[in-house]
């Protein structure tokens, strides 16, 4: 796991990262929802670890929800089977932050985009960020509910792309050492 002190970061990525790093810090800057887009490699998820990290390293009483659209509609699914759906809700709508990665593939998951656009509604009335990441912008996502659509896009939309020479290069340094012709 990764924390901003030690995230590589590509000088072009550098709004999104100061967007990620004003959430850990609970800055107070309202992006509701904030959206980080980029396609594979371009290191969301490991943006989406470091404010986890920034804000577990903080705050270590702070409720964090990590998911991704499978887990989420895993733990929602069972939750309705034993009549815990509400609790979940509440939970998931309580949380101190929630973050969401490859949001793209909720497509596949159509039973739950009303709970991820009530999610979007409730914590943003209550003051309370989301951070989604999704490979393309959201306008040009496919499957995804017309008003889950509608709250992302009245969130705050940043991009990440992929690191160039240099970025990749300390990214390289940076990795422990392994063993010679062994993939990470």
């Amino acid at each position: 796991m990764t924390d901003f002190e030690t995230f590589v970061l590509d000088p072009a990525n550098r709004p999104a990262a100061a967007a990620a790093r004003a959430v850990a810090d609970a800055s107070g800057v309202p992006f509701a929802p904030l959206v980080i887009v980029g396609g594979p490699g371009t290191g969301k998820t490991e943006l989406l670890q470091a404010i986890a990290a920034r804000v577990r390293n903080h705050h270590p009483a702070a409720t964090l929800e990590v998911l991704d659209p499978d887990s989420l509609a895993e733990r929602y699914r069972s939750a309705l089977l034993v009549a815990r759906g509400e609790r979940f809700r509440a939970e998931l709508f309580g949380a101190d932050l929630v973050l969401l990665d490859d949001l793209e593939r909720l497509a596949r998951h159509r039973d739950c985009q009303g709970l991820v656009a009530d999610l979007l509604d409730t914590r943003r009335t209550a003051g309370r960020e989301v951070v989604v990441a999704v490979s393309a912008p959201i306008d040009q996502l496919s499957g995804l509910d017309a008003r889950l659509v509608r709250r992302l896009t009245e969130g705050t939309a940043v991009a990440l792309s992929l690191p160039g020479p240099a970025a990749r290069l300390a990214i390289l340094r940076r990795r422990p050492p392994g063993p010679v012709g062994a993939l990470p």
